[in-house]
């Protein structure tokens, strides 16, 4: 069996069947309850400056797509999609974003 054979036989035993699939949307109460949460990690400093990039920027993500699939264009949208084309902010940008986020998201 000659070697370009093998790594195709690899590749294609690699592949998971009928393909990638993306995760749906969250829908936006779980959206906004997911920000809310990493909004408060990062207020009350629940983990290292890395960490708390990342968990504010997977939430904002999951905000974002949230109001994508469903058509919102409300301040919180807007917020999480300025946040994310932005760059990589430090602790002190993470507060504003978070202090601002649940604000928004207060309930009355």
């Amino acid at each position: 069996m000659s070697a370009r054979v093998l790594v195709v036989a690899s590749i294609a035993l690699a592949l998971p069947v009928g393909g990638a699939v993306a995760e749906p949307a969250l829908l936006w109460p779980e959206a906004v309850q997911e920000g809310r949460t990493a909004s408060e990690a990062v207020i009350s400093r629940a983990g290292s400056e890395s960490c708390l990039q990342g968990k504010l920027t997977n939430a904002m993500l999951k905000v974002s797509d949230s109001c994508d699939a469903t058509g919102r264009t409300d301040p919180a949208c807007v917020l999480a999609d300025d946040f994310l084309m932005g760059p990589l902010g430090d602790l002190p940008e993470l507060d504003q974003v978070s202090k601002r986020f649940l604000k928004l998201t207060a309930t009355p």
